[in-house]
């Protein structure tokens, strides 16, 4: 560093101040020849402090190096940071920065909510693994990518999901385990779990929007199945 230039350190985490993060809603829908990903976000900020504390929260959008992916920030709740510094050199590569003010005790029902979506408008031959968007004219064309680990909390969502399912559902979507389209999301853990038939078979999905690509494209759903099926067996 020079001599009077400014730079932040981390001294590891603070028990008192506590992140989470979670998908509250994802949308699928195609326009044209393009297909548009809608994905809604919720950060939930609690504070045990006794006093009141000054924070900056960061997340990012994904970032596409060519424009073969748009990728545009709807809506955030409180409003970004108007840090001259941030706007000029990080909000350009699709960082957010948001500067909070948390009073003390700020936990439970008073949790501090920063709320933001986004879309990404790509081609409909494009499919994407988590965030890394690789061109394909076939899913099953498509190297095999290992699948998202299920972590302990996502477990106890997933059993209760599986619950609502019939005996035969249930045993057919534990072996499928994630979500035929969106391949990052495990059954359940969304919540409700879709099922649709398609040319007789039955197939898993995790959320609404899903299941609306889904029926409006079914040849296409078939291949993504498939694609899982052998992502699943291999990861087996």
């Amino acid at each position: 560093m020079a001599i009077g230039e400014q730079f932040t350190a981390g001294f590891g985490i603070n028990p008192q101040l506590q992140v989470q993060r979670q998908m509250v809603d994802k949308m699928r829908a195609t326009q044209g020849g393009n297909q548009l990903l809608k994905y809604d976000y919720r950060i939930m900020i609690s504070s045990y402090k006794t006093e009141k504390v000054k924070l900056q929260v960061w997340d990012r959008l994904p970032y596409a190096e060519n424009y073969t992916i748009n990728v545009m920030l709807v809506k955030t709740t409180p409003e970004l940071s108007k840090d001259p510094t941030y706007l000029r050199e990080q909000r350009p590569n699709n960082l957010l920065r948001w500067d909070v003010a948390l009073d003390p005790n700020f936990r439970g029902e008073k949790a501090f909510s920063i709320n933001f979506d986004f879309k990404l408008e790509l081609d409909r031959q494009m499919t994407i693994g988590g965030y890394q968007t690789t061109a394909s004219a076939s899913p099953l064309a498509a190297p095999v990518a290992a699948l998202a680990p299920i972590s302990s909390g996502d477990t106890i969502k997933i059993r209760a999901a599986m619950e609502k399912l019939s005996p035969e559902d249930r045993k057919l979507a534990a072996a499928q385990v994630y979500c035929a389209i969106d391949q990052d999301s495990s059954l359940g853990v969304m919540g409700t779990i879709y099922k649709v038939m398609v040319k007789g078979q039955p197939i898993f999905l995790c959320c609404k929007g899903c299941e609306t690509e889904t029926k409006a494209h079914p040849y296409d759903a078939l291949l993504q199945f498939q694609r899982l099926t052998n992502r699943v067996s291999t990861k087996r």
